[in-house]
């Protein structure tokens, strides 16, 4: 088994949650461009 340390598991799910939050907003902006579009 791998053994992970507690700061890099840290260091990971910041990164996780970095992640996640840039693709909330990139999802957001792409529903707003497509609802322009729709008009």
């Amino acid at each position: 088994s791998v053994e992970i340390s507690p700061a890099l598991a840290e260091k990971q799910m910041e990164t996780i949650g970095e992640v996640r939050s840039h693709l909330s907003h990139f999802q957001v902006e792409c529903r707003d461009a497509a609802d322009r579009n729709g008009w």
